[in-house]
């Protein structure tokens, strides 16, 4: 609401002094046009009081990659281990067919977990090399998973279930 002060002596914006405006920063009390405004979360300011800083989701440091690296090492070892351990209780329970289809599933609920385990050790932090490494986590995982010996997977299912695994990895780590 502008003052009868205000109305008799308008002020002009300190950037384009032949605008007239009622509008001042909160911070530094010049007078600003619509154009030169920033809305801050405390109000609004001029172009030099309310230069944006970058959000801290996305300020990734080194120490960030190195614990998500360590986390996708861990995971990647301890996924292979476990997908080889579950495809043989599948095997001694179902029918073959059915074991093999299961098998090249299990992937998928692993790129949920591993991209919620890495954005997790990494304080949910968001960046597009967290992402990479996320899914190469999965990757990773289907390329060791193959060399087991015992772990059967269908190709077809195996390959759009490692795809969709990655696609859910990355998620929660992508910009």
């Amino acid at each position: 609401m502008r003052t009868v002060e205000q109305a008799l002596h308008p002020h002009h914006c300190y950037w384009h002094p032949n605008l007239e405006t009622g509008l001042s920063c909160s911070h530094c009390h010049k007078a600003i046009c619509s154009n030169c405004m920033v809305q801050a979360h405390v109000g609004i300011r001029c172009k030099e009081c309310g230069k944006s800083a970058p959000m801290p989701t996305y300020q990734v440091k080194p120490s960030h990659y190195l614990k998500s690296a360590a986390t996708a090492i861990g995971l990647t070892f301890f996924g292979s281990i476990l997908w080889w351990f579950l495809s043989q209780l599948l095997l001694l329970v179902l029918p073959n067919a059915i074991a093999f289809l299961l098998t090249s599933l299990l992937i998928i609920p692993f790129g949920f977990i591993s991209g919620d385990l890495i954005s997790r050790s990494v304080n949910r932090k968001r960046g597009t090399l967290l992402a990479s490494i996320a899914g190469a986590t999965v990757a990773t995982t289907f390329v060791i998973g193959l060399q087991l010996p015992g772990l059967f997977i269908s190709p077809f299912y195996g390959v759009l279930a490692t795809l969709a695994a990655i696609f859910l990895a990355i998620q929660p780590l992508r910009k």
